[in-house]
């Protein structure tokens, strides 16, 4: 405080300044105490007042805000409460949509930026570059969405219906259907539980799941064939004469079937028709080989004719044979007009007793026989297999009748006709 008069500092208690001895008054005393006293922002006391309170202020505010883990699940928790009705939608439409599509049905962005789920996890859709990778359904049949029409619960008889047309590669076990587009590389596989789907589960298919699977399948379609490769490459003699005698009709016709030709014989149409690669279009009336066979399936055609003929002729030849050693063998036949008993014996004997014109007496030869029997000409140029008897080195062409009646025609002493008799004990 200065003197209002000289200007000489003054104490605080100061009555009358000591310089020129004028009065202080009371009321410099009462501004010296209004305005000497400092400002309170200018006090230490009052910034460690402020500081402390900034400390307790963010302790407060910090203790309310969630850390980073919390914020996750509380997260994960908004996106399971949250259930949208998908039974009346079918998520084929989301294979034309991009990956927008899953968020405007409903369905969630989850960790994985390219992975959409909803219904606590029961849906879940898998994207690559922007497309739909993977679509898997399962849980509850009540508000799960179908596939292709395809719901959870649906019996499996009722799945064929709704995916073949769009899939036509199917393969089925007790536990699993699948479907499959070969040409858009797609499947669709419906787990089964109590012959009902329990989960339905899209996805593309790689290049070489798809040429696994056509590999697998052309194996299999192999074992329905007798001459699988007949169609591209040309047939050994070795390998048509390896299969069974009664194979080699249906491995022939095989040719015609790939073409579509639809046959009259039952046996055939019945074999080809119980194949899964045959589809019947062509009738036979229709069925032009030249123009429709190539190379290969001409010349195996010709070849495996060839063998089928000489197998089925040996076949034939051989029933001639042994049809007529059964109806001679063991038997006793007396020749007409004579009274010569003749007799084939099992072992190949033959024994002739009695009186003939060039025997002069009555006597017993004994000779051994033997059969064979050859395509010939049977009458009116038609062919058939002849059976033919060895007597003593002559040949006689051996016909037998029911009755018991055989002929005998060559150029010897028993040609001439038989009826059966009594046996003889020679």
């Amino acid at each position: 405080m200065q003197c209002k008069k000289c200007g000489k500092e003054l104490e605080e208690n100061w009555k009358i300044c000591p310089e020129c001895g004028e009065i202080v008054h009371l009321d410099q005393q009462n501004e010296k105490e209004k305005y000497g006293k400092k400002p309170v922002y200018k006090r230490v006391w009052f910034w460690i007042l402020v500081v402390f309170a900034c400390f307790v202020g963010l302790g407060i505010y910090g203790s309310s805000l969630p850390d980073e883990d919390t914020e996750k699940e509380t997260a994960k928790e908004a996106v399971e409460k949250e259930v949208t009705d998908f039974s009346e939608y079918d998520l084929k439409e989301l294979l034309a949509q991009a990956e927008s599509g899953a968020e405007s049905i409903g369905l969630k962005r989850g960790e994985q930026e390219n992975v959409y789920a909803g219904l606590n996890g029961s849906i879940q859709v898998v994207y690559d570059s922007g497309a739909v990778q993977k679509i898997q359904i399962k849980g509850e049949a009540e508000n799960t969405p179908s596939l292709y029409g395809v719901k959870i619960g649906m019996a499996k008889t009722e799945t064929t219906e709704k995916l073949a047309g769009n899939y036509p590669e199917t393969t089925e076990t007790e536990a699993e259907q699948k479907f499959m587009n070969l040409e858009t590389k797609e499947s669709v596989i419906c787990s089964i539980a109590e012959d009902k789907v329990n989960e339905i589960t899209y996805q593309k298919l790689s290049d070489d799941e798809v040429a696994e699977y056509e590999k697998a399948k052309e194996e299999q379609l192999r074992a329905y064939y007798i001459f699988p490769d007949s169609d591209k490459q040309y047939l050994s003699e070795d390998e048509v004469r390896s299969v069974e005698a009664d194979k080699l009709w249906i491995g022939r016709n095989e040719v015609f079937a790939r073409h579509g030709y639809i046959f009259e014989n039952e046996t055939l149409r019945q074999h080809f028709e119980s194949m899964p690669w045959y589809q019947g279009t062509v009738p036979s009336d229709q069925f032009n080989a030249d123009s429709v066979f190539n190379d290969f399936e001409k010349k195996n055609v010709e070849l495996i004719k060839k063998v089928e003929d000489e197998i089925n002729g040996n076949a034939e030849e051989q029933a001639a044979i042994d049809g007529a050693y059964n109806f001679i063998a063991g038997k006793t036949f007396h020749k007409r007009d004579t009274e010569m008993r003749v007799k084939f014996k099992e072992s190949g004997e033959f024994v002739a007793v009695g009186y003939y014109s060039t025997w002069p007496e009555f006597v017993n030869k004994y000779a051994s026989y033997s059969i064979t029997a050859r395509y010939e000409v049977y009458r009116d140029d038609q062919k058939a297999w002849l059976a033919f008897i060895n007597i003593e080195g002559v040949e006689y062409y051996l016909r037998y009748f029911e009755g018991g009646s055989i002929n005998l025609a060559g150029y010897g002493e028993f040609d001439g006709w038989y009826d059966l008799t009594d046996d003889i004990s020679e």
